[in-house]
């Protein structure tokens, strides 16, 4: 069972227990002090105040956007819904239209690659939250009547949705929201997505609980404490994990070095134009061609173990190795990235104009070849390396040897 796995299945179990336990207790939670539910009702902005800072401090936009709606929807509820007659017409549009938003939302989150936060995929996220309060207000003061009837139209008369206060048209929209994501949950077997999955439950029972406000208070708590989980146990795993390329991030390397023998190999390997590549065709393709590396280093099975180190650099070590040896294989790995050079298939990449770098298949105007060559600087653990730190410096001198010279790899 691979880590992520692992991760999704603990993630699931998690949200799982946290809303059958807030269920359970449903219908004991208005009983409690009024001093209790007085605090209990600031609970959810506060917990969203921590992920939204969290998501600040680790730079990732899902969780932020994520963040932003949930608070919104209970700011909503609590001011517009709730001090309001059951007749009021903004009160209604309000409540029904809370759930069809955040299920757009999730979708759209769950489609979208997390990159960072202070960048063009970040600010998309925090364009869609304005967009989405634009679209909800103009709907709240202008909404057509033909929606509207769409919006309160009895579309079942299944006795079935009498046991819920919300509309059909939130039961059957948030039933295919939740099916999609669902679906994903399981194809991807992705943490997120399940984690997203039980927060749009959460959500759900909330405006089921209408009537209770502290139950529905409840809920709102329940969906923020599964973000921080989530992202607790997210960059847990990234602290090990490279997000990108799946290998042992640079602190498992750093790690590493301290338990090594007296007899191995470290190499580092630099992808070569990297740069002009990702500048050239952008970050999707770039990231494309490090898993592609990756998995050529991985190739090598025991014999190196891969990291990522850096932005455009890998490295491996090669235990109980001689240095005539550990050549031998990265001789092979260099042959195999060069000798298949990475293939874009896309009509619009095709449009753009190649840099003389790039080879362009004429017989395929959709075809662009972007040939890969790496550089490869290694060292051998010597006696008077103090520790397996001046190894990595030694290797990382190789390297610099091995661009100056334009060579596969250099050796020190």
């Amino acid at each position: 069972m691979s880590l992520s796995v692992k991760k999704t299945i603990l993630s699931t179990l998690f949200a799982l227990t946290m809303i059958v336990l807030t269920f359970h207790f449903a219908e004991s939670i208005p009983n409690f002090p009024n001093p209790m539910l007085s605090i209990l009702n600031f609970l959810p902005y506060l917990i969203m105040i921590v992920v939204i800072a969290i998501s600040f401090t680790c730079k990732i936009s899902r969780e932020l956007n994520l963040a932003f709606s949930l608070i919104l929807s209970y700011w909503l509820l609590q001011n517009f819904v709730w001090p309001t007659d059951a007749n009021d017409a903004t009160a209604t549009m309000l409540y029904v239209l809370i759930a069809p938003a955040l299920a757009l939302n999730l979708i759209f989150i769950t489609t979208m690659p997390e990159k960072g936060l202070y960048n063009k995929n970040g600010l998309t996220h925090l364009y869609i939250i304005v967009f989405e309060l634009m679209i909800l207000i103009w709907l709240v003061n202008f909404t057509p009547d033909l929606l509207l009837k769409y919006l309160y139209y009895p579309y079942f008369s299944s006795d079935i949705f009498g046991i819920t206060p919300m509309y059909q048209s939130t039961v059957i929209i948030s039933s295919v929201a939740f099916l999609y994501l669902l679906l994903n949950a399981i194809m991807k077997k992705r943490m997120l997505i399940s984690s997203y999955l039980a927060v749009f439950i959460s959500v759900i029972f909330a405006l089921h609980f209408i009537n209770t406000p502290n139950t529905a208070m409840m809920f709102f708590s329940v969906a923020g404490v599964i973000i921080i989980f989530t992202i607790g146990l997210n960059n847990y795993r990234f602290s090990k994990i490279d997000l990108i390329t799946e290998l042992p991030s640079l602190p498992s390397f750093k790690k590493q070095l301290n338990s090594l023998g007296e007899r191995y190999c470290i190499a580092l390997v630099e992808v070569d134009d990297f740069i002009e590549i990702t500048n050239e065709y952008g970050q999707d393709i770039s990231d494309q061609i490090l898993r592609m590396v990756a998995s050529r280093s991985q190739l090598l099975g025991r014999k190196g173990f891969p990291y990522r180190y850096g932005n455009k650099e890998f490295a491996l070590i090669f235990y109980d190795m001689q240095l005539s040896e550990a050549n031998n294989y990265l001789a092979t790995l260099c042959d195999s990235i060069a000798n298949e050079p990475f293939i874009l298939r896309s009509k619009k990449r095709a449009l753009i104009k190649p840099s003389p770098s790039i080879i362009q298949d004429d017989s395929h105007s959709s075809t662009i070849t972007i040939p890969i060559s790496v550089s490869v600087g290694i060292a051998e653990k010597q006696s008077h390396h103090q520790a397996s730190a001046q190894v990595v410096v030694t290797a990382q001198e190789a390297l610099d040897r091995a661009k100056e010279q334009q060579q596969y790899f250099a050796t020190i």
